[in-house]
Parts: structure tokens; C-alpha cells; sequence
């Protein structure tokens, strides 16, 4: 009985631990796909001042 509920505990923590890289890669995805819409918006204002053709 004990050994099944160990296990049943580990499976759990699994589960939990799972769960948790899951949404660090969620925030870490998020957070990529921000830092490259602004590198994109800088790199048209650059492109935008420099060609100077408004």
C-alpha cells in the first residue's frame, strides 16, 4: 500500500515539474517573440530615417 502511494506521489511530482518547464517555455517563447517584433520595429524606424522617403 505504501509503495503505491509513493509511487503515485512521484508520478505527481512528475506531473508538477512537467507542468512547470512547460510554462517557463511558454514565457520564455513570449518573451522571445517581444524582443524580436521590437528589434523588427527598431530596424524600419532605422530604415524609415535613414532612406528618408516618408
Amino acid at each position: 500500500k505504501d509503495m503505491m502511494r509513493e509511487l503515485h506521489m512521484a508520478a505527481e511530482m512528475r506531473h508538477l515539474a512537467k507542468e512547470k518547464i512547460s510554462q517557463k517555455v511558454d514565457t520564455i517563447r513570449g518573451w522571445i517573440s517581444r524582443y524580436s517584433t521590437h528589434i523588427k520595429m527598431e530596424a524600419a524606424k532605422k530604415a524609415l530615417t535613414t532612406s528618408g522617403n516618408f
